[in-house]
């Protein structure tokens, strides 16, 4: 008899004999977050399907193949296609553009070494020495990055990719392929994930959830004053963060000790940050914070004004790079709103706690000449910002769905934010759009019931598409398997998209969506 792994197609009418499925081959790559949850997925995975794993580094290799005996685990070496002559890396990159319909530019871009440049908003960011290599060599590493995926990929033949974030290299390849490429999301609601399926940070399932319960516009079995749940991993890291120098010479003399370590082990990794290059951050981010704080206002400071609420994002991470690669110049969004608000309004800018120490003083100076623009108090929260706000302002992140959650309209710069489907939401790119924006949003064309709509459709696509996993936002260093978490994710993987792993249509694998 066959394997209890191994699953019948049904016997088509001409055939005498059933024939054998042959097992699904699933591609992982594993960073260095969340290892616990990837070899207890891989093992699961692994009852039925023929799993490969490709890992950034040696030592996380050396982490998963004692838990993971028989399943090929490969160091993933960049510079192994890599091109050489100046005219290979011409001729490499031209072909690369042509095949994915992407600027080796806007690769780049999204890489915070090589295009640390384009990091105008955090001058305090210290800077990789790959961010001074020319542009050849600069392009030669991302189309040697494409060609080792491309091999990668030629070898295993995957029937799906799944790693921790999606990326965009990655995925330029599994799309032209059409292979499916997972990875699971904070879907920004409680405990509970999703299954992302492209860089920005959505998936098919997701948008198509609020185009129907917008359609449907029914709350059935979410009552419409049902407490939204903040997103737990956002709150537990928020609740650890410090500002004092005392606390910043303990993290000083820590990165100093592991620094000094990586040197003389000779670990450190080659053309990236310079010896102690996160020291200084730790000390500007108490004195910046300072700053802000003596110059900060309070909701009851702006009685009488019409609140645009703009929270600053964590740069530079995925959630700017990666998920809004067309704008993410966060000045010049202050910039549009600014020059846009009528005279009762202002713009009120709260600093994201983890970015304090990337940015310079002049920054905050510059922001405070802005006759119309404040900055937030550190200590007010961000969602009695939003209840005191008029519009609420993003890029990306999570403060869109929040503001639609308190019922509040926004104005959003990120193209692929998943609210820009509700009709609570303005989605802006320029001065002209912001400024139509702006009149819409404050002139009262999103009324009661127009908020109200968004909430339900947003709240009830959230449920509909995400799963519960509690205990997954202290689970990011973890090196032990997570076997619990692992179910979860991979019930959730067969209800969404077991058609890829097992040809049963989707939605037949888990219930588990409350």
């Amino acid at each position: 008899m066959p394997p209890e792994s191994e699953r019948f197609f049904v016997r088509p009418r001409d055939q005498q004999r059933p024939v054998m499925m042959a097992k699904k081959k699933v591609l992982i790559v594993v960073g260095t977050q969340q290892k616990g949850f990837f070899i207890s997925l891989a093992q699961r995975l692994a009852k039925s399907a023929d799993v490969k794993i490709a890992v950034f580094k040696a030592d996380i290799a050396d982490v998963l193949r004692p838990c993971l005996p028989g399943i090929d685990i490969e160091v993933m070496d960049f510079r192994r296609g890599a091109p050489g002559s100046d005219a290979e890396v011409l001729r490499e990159s031209l072909r690369v553009e042509g095949a994915y319909g992407e600027t080796l530019a806007m690769l780049c871009s999204q890489d915070r070494a090589l295009g640390h440049a384009y990091l105008l908003n955090i001058d305090g960011y210290p800077m990789a020495s790959r961010a001074d290599w020319g542009m050849t060599k600069k392009y030669a590493g991302i189309v040697g990055e494409i060609a080792y995926y491309e091999d990668l990929v030629e070898r295993v033949q995957p029937d799906l990719v799944i790693s921790q974030t999606i990326l965009r290299t990655l995925w330029l390849i599994t799309r032209r392929r059409e292979v499916p490429y997972l990875a699971p999301g904070l879907i920004k609601y409680g405990t509970r994930l999703f299954w992302v399926d492209c860089p920005e940070y959505s998936s098919r399932e997701y948008v198509s959830a609020i185009k129907q319960r917008l359609l449907a516009d029914a709350a059935t079995g979410v009552p419409d004053d049902s407490a939204y749940e903040q997103e737990a991993g956002s709150k537990l890291n928020h609740s650890k963060i410090r500002f004092s120098y005392s606390d910043a010479v303990r993290k000083a003399m820590r990165i100093a000790v592991k620094d000094v370590y990586r040197l003389l082990k000779g670990s450190s990794k080659e053309d990236s940050y310079p010896l102690f290059g996160w020291v200084p951050s730790l000390f500007a981010s108490v004195a910046n914070h300072r700053f802000v704080a003596a110059h900060g206002k309070r909701p009851q400071d702006l009685t009488g004004r019409r609140i645009v609420y703009f929270p600053l994002h964590l740069e530079p991470e995925v959630a700017l790079l990666s998920v809004s690669p067309e704008f993410n110049n966060s000045i010049e969004m202050v910039s549009w709103i600014s020059k846009a608000l009528p005279a009762d309004a202002v713009l009120v800018i709260k600093e994201h706690p983890l970015s304090f120490g990337v940015r310079s003083r002049r920054y905050y100076e510059r922001v405070l000449r802005i006759p119309n623009a404040c900055w937030a108090d550190p200590q007010v929260p961000s969602w009695d910002w939003i209840e005191h706000a008029t519009v609420v302002a993003t890029i990306t992140g999570t403060a869109a769905i929040e503001a639609v959650h308190h019922g509040k309209p926004v104005l959003s710069y990120g193209r692929h934010q998943v609210v820009n489907h509700l009709p609570s939401v303005r989605f802006a790119s320029d001065y002209p759009s912001t400024r139509q924006a702006i009149e819409s949003l404050l002139g009262g064309e999103i009324d009661d019931e127009v908020r109200a709509r968004s909430r339900r459709a947003l709240r009830q696509a959230q449920l509909d598409v995400s799963f519960s996993v509690p205990g997954f936002e202290k689970t990011y260093a973890s090196r032990q398997p997570q076997p619990e978490v692992a179910e979860h994710a991979y019930r959730a993987l067969l209800r969404f998209h077991g058609d890829i792993l097992d040809g049963r249509p989707a939605g037949a694998g888990s219930d588990d969506h409350v």
